[in-house]
């Protein structure tokens, strides 16, 4: 019995569940009138009767009934289904033509050139962008041999209508093995069923599950026919691209569009020791904070507005009542560099060596805390007497250029920041080193 067919069983089964909603309303072979004197209400009056128990059998039944023939169906389509690895996207994408194209959505791809698959039998392959249509979110990829073990997925020529039933297969989440290996074998070539919502120009609304990893798999029919790319999800319901756009662009012969300059924001935060030079010798160590906000571009190039700010923490200065802060602030400028990702385990890690240009306000003071009696006539010394503490600040701020530079190391989204700073009007007094680390919001 075809998974169509089965819709036989499931009507049948549900004009048997309408038989029991009426029939709960009485036994009578004549209908009774309301007792406000109105006519009894015909058929399409009546309310339905809501059921989860009896729900859940109807959806149990068809199960069953097709059982067999989704199992032929799964065996058929996962094959050509892939995982894909795109530095640090993941998503699924399906074999098409000669074997050696594979479609996918562009939001998997966009953000690296470093794009992996990985087949149905646990090869790793490498692919590369033959191309994309970035509106209509869609891509075609390459790879240089027919991916080992699939058969290709054929379009379909027809539209599906609301009603029809549809399946996916996907790796939901991208989940690995979860916390000691309880995932193992899930939430990778899974199976999910649904409808036809609705039909839109050029997407298809269903109530297939897509969920975050799905992202570039078939939706297909229950004869294995593509008809869809998923692309979003929008609460309980999944929308696809309509494969009538993929057709057109694996078809096209005009010249693959090149992909745009890419610019990505950049936000750090980070805190740390460090060593700062004063006017005395014995005012060296401070602790910091580090903040820079800017943009990488084309995940080559970051150019960043920072600045930082340390404070003297040692012991016996403080105790002296002698001051010391540092503050920069200026443009950090300097390529990206990223150790080659390994298929399926993240984005690698990324050296950042900058040089910096900016302004330095380093400051100098003393702190004093002076006594004042509030009574001039009353003599300490005869009893207590009533006065007032101050605690005052001196500082003595200087203004000079800095020039620096450093190595950042990114850790996929944790980072440590090795950095110095010198004024060149003053070499001897304006010296800072540091070592921070933070986080970097929005890794690209």
């Amino acid at each position: 019995m075809s998974a169509t067919k089965s819709f036989v069983v499931l009507l049948a089964v549900l004009a048997l569940r309408a038989g029991v909603a009426g029939a709960g309303e009485g036994s009578g072979s004549e209908p009774e009138a309301e007792a406000d004197g109105r006519p009894p209400a015909t058929d399409s009056e009546i309310e339905p009767v809501d059921n989860p128990a009896f729900d859940r059998i109807v959806l149990e039944t068809v199960a069953v009934a097709t059982q067999g023939d989704l199992e032929a169906l799964y065996d058929r389509v996962r094959p050509s289904v892939v995982r894909i690895s795109a530095g640090p996207s993941f998503g699924t994408g399906f074999v098409v033509e000669d074997g050696t194209r594979v479609v996918t959505a562009w939001h998997v791809v966009a953000l690296t050139d470093s794009i992996w698959i990985q087949t149905g039998e646990g090869t790793n392959v490498e692919a590369t962008v033959e191309r994309f249509d970035k509106k209509e979110d869609v891509a075609v990829l390459r790879v240089t041999e027919p991916v080992s073990g699939a058969t290709p997925l054929p379009l379909s020529p027809d539209v599906p209508t609301v009603g029809d039933v549809l399946f996916a297969v996907g790796h939901p989440f991208v989940a690995g093995e979860g916390p000691k290996g309880r995932h193992k074998g899930l939430l990778e070539w899974s199976l999910t069923a649904g409808m036809v919502s609705m039909v839109g120009e050029k997407q298809i609304q269903t109530t297939v599950s897509l969920q975050p990893g799905n992202s570039g798999g078939p939706v297909f029919d229950d004869q294995g026919r593509v008809v869809g790319v998923a692309v979003e999800r929008h609460g309980d319901f999944g929308l696809a691209r309509k494969i009538d756009v993929v057709a057109d662009l694996l078809a096209s012969e005009e010249a693959a569009p090149k992909r745009r300059l890419r610019v990505l924001p950049h936000l750090a935060f980070g805190f740390g020791p460090g060593w700062m030079a004063q006017a005395d010798e014995n005012r060296k160590f401070h602790y910091g904070l580090t903040a820079d906000m800017g943009v990488v571009i084309d995940r080559r190039m970051l150019v960043a507005l920072r600045y930082d700010h340390g404070w003297l923490v040692n012991k016996e200065e403080k105790e002296a009542g002698r001051l010391g802060q540092q503050s920069r602030v200026g443009v950090m400028l300097g390529p990206v560099f990223s150790t080659r990702s390994k298929p399926f385990k993240g984005p690698g890690v990324r050296f950042n060596p900058y040089v910096f240009a900016g302004l330095g306000v380093g400051a100098t003071g003393t702190r004093r805390e002076t006594f004042e009696l509030l009574d001039p006539d009353c003599n300490p010394g005869l009893g207590p007497c009533d006065y007032r503490m101050e605690d005052t600040k001196e500082w003595a701020r200087s203004y000079a250029p800095v020039l620096g530079g450093g190595l950042r190391v990114d850790f996929g989204g944790a980072y440590l920041d090795f950095g110095a700073t010198v004024s060149p009007l003053e070499p001897q007094n304006s010296v800072a080193i540091g070592i921070n680390f933070g986080m970097i919001a929005g890794r690209p």
